[in-house]
């Protein structure tokens, strides 16, 4: 089962760890969708559809061969992916998939894009002269949380996006979700979920966090001057996109104010995600201690 969230969010320009700041259209839109459960894949193949259209886009796969070794079977174990169409996956070397790591960027500036069958995430082989399992192959051995890089050609335009999987050394695989950036020829970050960087607006402008960076409490302000602005709805999210915090506030309050206990928060930068009515402002958020 696969569950798809759209985000769609009007801001700041958040400045991502790596020490880059990226910008975007209003309308920037990262699609994201969660593999409810988590798939694991051993011996068959996962069709990808990176942007949900009804069409699969890459294809991975665990198989399974067998080498005859002192007279006895053994297996060779492999994951691969292929791209399919025009599509392309992002590579280290000839036809050998990059294990990207949490918020790597993602865009034509990746090293190498690839569009041959069956590249190469991970291999475990029987070595022919000692019959054991000691030949391995690939970046994604025993990978947790690695991100394919992912190119997607479609109607003529370039999308960029990534898949997060697990391996168990090469004898199954799981792939836990995916995203793309909807805007064309635009970056992602591997594991990113929602916009982190659009154009601010003006309801954005007219919301207030204080103090920030903030330590033990976080107070949201909006401006009332109109008598019209109600804040309904508080999520906060981390880079990686994970729901840390989310309260509703559409019952009556004299107190226009917002106050939030961020004393448990880890230290880091956080996105501020408000809803008004048919209005969603994002403002970043600095958490020390």
């Amino acid at each position: 089962m696969k569950k798809q969230l759209q985000k769609k969010l009007s801001a700041f320009i958040v400045p991502i760890a790596i020490g880059m700041m990226f910008s975007a259209s209003a309308n920037a839109q990262i699609v994201y969708t969660d593999v409810i459960p988590d798939d694991t894949i051993s011996q068959g193949t996962y069709n990808l559809d990176l942007n949900n259209d009804g069409t699969n886009d890459f294809v991975i796969t665990h198989s399974v061969t067998t080498f005859i070794c002192a007279g006895q079977p053994r297996p060779n174990r492999y994951i691969r992916v292929t791209p399919l169409g025009t599509n392309q996956v992002a590579c280290y070397s000839g036809t050998n998939a990059t294990k990207m790591t949490l918020n790597a960027n993602i865009d034509a500036s990746v090293l190498t894009w690839n569009n041959s069958v069956n590249q190469l995430m991970a291999s475990r082989t029987y070595h022919p002269l000692g019959c054991t399992p000691s030949v391995q192959g690939g970046q994604w051995i025993n990978a947790v949380n690695g991100y394919l890089g992912l190119k997607l050609i479609s109607s003529g335009n370039t999308y960029y996006g990534w898949a997060r999987l697990n391996t168990l050394d090469a004898n199954s695989f799981t792939i836990k979700d995916y995203a793309y950036n909807t805007i064309p020829n635009q970056h992602i970050l591997a594991g990113q979920t929602t916009v982190t960087g659009i154009i601010e607006n003006s309801f954005a402008s007219s919301i207030n966090l204080f103090p920030n960076p903030a330590d033990n409490q976080l107070t949201i302000s909006p401006d009332v001057s109109g008598g019209k602005l109600k804040i309904e709805n508080v999520t906060i999210y981390d880079l990686t996109g994970r729901e840390v915090y989310t309260e509703n506030h559409r019952t009556p309050n004299s107190n226009p104010e917002i106050i939030i206990d961020v004393s448990k928060f880890p230290k880091g930068i956080y996105v501020v995600r408000i809803q008004a009515g048919d209005f969603i402002a994002t403002k970043k958020l600095i958490i020390k201690k």
